[in-house]
């Protein structure tokens, strides 16, 4: 409560502020704090907000304070309220959303796109996968093999196997450029239900990934998989890519998905140590700090890697971007976690492990 009042009061002595993004997690909020918070976000020059409140008990009157601060917001051109596991009652919800300006506005709750006397309008057609809950850009077993049919014809004789990179560069972005959505999306353009998180390095082999996959579970066809290079849009600028991602790895579509998800999977290769990436340390070690759900292991390690002898690995892991290696470091050394004991129980476990159990 302290800090939600400090902050609100920070917040109203910048009346300029045009663009904000407001990140709650795992933070109780009573009516003191929640609703000095929530009125802090009345701006006159606010334009864009976005507000996500994940896994927090958020009192009734902050959720009425927080549409009447936002009511007050003439300027407001674009809202985005997201709200996992967040606890709140549905009347507060609706008369949160009455108040909001009718303009480019969107609530989810638990992901989920809900719209309250139509004020939700029009989802976009820029980009309509921002209306779909993160955790439902999956895809199932079934339609995972027409793709791997689609990647035998395509690649023959010498270039019959390639890895997960080069099928999203010559597959997957061809066939989504002109849609705005991801593969997933593409083919199931309401979204799926995902049961299985799937985190894995793009250097495999991509038939070897799916091969693993399929072997691992008698309804393979049927189960619905999360898998970032079929999830994710590959044919976004960078810039929107970004915003998609959000500011915080709690915002990103990856721990949406995770924290739906009934299992969490880790796929190895003969290829490449999946844990000299720094995003796939970051998605184990939230996994274990925060997931209560088992957490499997399937596929080999590169038999000349055993010892992982002189790979940067674990907190030492690599990432190409900048900013996503500040964001993910931050995480990891801020997660409570021994990072390289957990690296080293994935890499060293036997096929078919629970790590957790």
């Amino acid at each position: 409560d302290a800090s939600g009042s400090a902050l609100g009061e920070a917040l109203r002595c910048c009346p300029l502020i045009s663009k904000l993004t407001v990140v709650l997690y795992k933070t109780k909020l009573t009516d003191a704090g929640g609703e000095s918070l929530a009125l802090g976000l009345k701006g006159e020059s606010l334009q864009d907000i976005e507000v996500w409140l994940n896994g927090c008990a958020v009192s009734d009157l902050t959720a009425v304070a927080l549409g009447s601060a936002l009511g007050g917001c003439k300027q407001l051109t674009r809202v985005n309220l997201m709200m996992s596991g967040t606890k709140c009652s549905e009347q507060d919800l609706a008369a949160t959303c009455a108040v909001i300006p009718k303009k480019d506005v969107a609530f989810f709750l638990n992901g989920t796109r809900v719209e309250v006397g139509g004020i939700c309008g029009q989802p976009s057609t820029k980009h309509p996968m921002t209306r779909i809950n993160p955790a439902k850009w999956g895809i199932t077993g079934k339609q995972l093999m027409n793709l791997v049919g689609r990647v035998k014809v395509e690649f023959t004789g010498r270039r019959a196997n390639p890895t997960v990179y080069t099928v999203v560069e010559e597959v997957i972005k061809p066939v989504c450029s002109s849609t705005n959505a991801s593969y997933a999306i593409l083919v199931n353009p309401q979204g799926i239900s995902c049961q299985t998180f799937v985190s894995h390095a793009w250097f495999e082999s991509f038939l070897e990934f799916v091969n693993n996959l399929r072997t691992c579970y008698s309804d393979f066809e049927d189960r619905a998989f999360w898998i970032c290079f079929l999830a994710n849009p590959q044919t976004w600028p960078r810039k929107e890519l970004q915003g998609l991602l959000g500011t915080t790895v709690f915002q990103s579509p990856f721990f949406l998905a995770m924290q739906q998800c009934e299992e969490f999977l880790v796929v190895r290769n003969t290829n490449v140590n999946l844990y000299t990436r720094l995003w796939c340390v970051t998605e184990l070690i939230l996994a274990v700090a925060e997931l209560r759900c088992p957490i499997k292991v399937v596929g080999e390690m590169p038999f000349f890697e055993e010892m992982n002898d002189g790979l940067r690995i674990g907190l030492d892991a690599e990432c190409y971007c900048d900013v996503d290696r500040a964001l993910l470091r931050g995480v990891l050394a801020g997660s409570g976690v021994n990072v390289d004991e957990w690296v080293a129980n994935a890499v060293r476990a036997t096929r078919g492990a629970v790590l957790n159990q």
